[in-house]
């Protein structure tokens, strides 16, 4: 078992929106937390959690952004655009932001995987596995 901390931080940027974007926060399939917003702004998920050795996930989803969430000219090109950003997550106070885009994965409502982006407008969950021991797994990464 090791015992480490994780803190996430995202933040939104709404172009028009009459309903909040929500979403959580998860580590392997449990819930840690959820977020909402109304308007732009940051949300930050921080705690502590003992886990057993082998891999795990941890990451966040996006669930309700819909088109009225996309703004479009009559070409079909985006004009603004409801956006989640990922602006740090940090596992026992290591920033691993960086290493969440290069090999963290979206999964969105088709089972489809994709990279992950730091500006995210898609609905779906975006995670990034890594292993217990962290500091053999984080070596292995650098």
């Amino acid at each position: 078992m090791e015992k480490l901390q994780f803190e996430i931080e995202i933040s939104a940027k709404l172009c028009t929106r009459s309903t909040q974007i929500t979403g959580y926060f998860f580590l392997d399939n449990e819930l840690l937390g959820k977020y909402s917003f109304d308007t732009s702004g940051n949300h930050i998920f921080a705690g502590e959690y003992e886990l057993e050795e082998g891999q795990h996930r941890i990451g966040f989803t996006l669930n309700n952004k819909t088109s009225v969430d996309t703004i479009v000219d009559e070409s079909g090109n985006i004009i603004d655009d409801t956006l989640i950003t990922l602006e740090k997550i940090q596992i026992d106070g290591i920033d691993v932001t960086d290493l969440f885009i290069k090999t963290g994965t979206f999964i969105n409502s088709e089972n489809i995987q994709i990279p992950v982006i730091r500006n995210i407008g898609i609905n779906g969950s975006y995670g990034m596995d890594f292993d217990i021991p962290y500091y053999e797994w984080l070596l292995s990464k650098v």
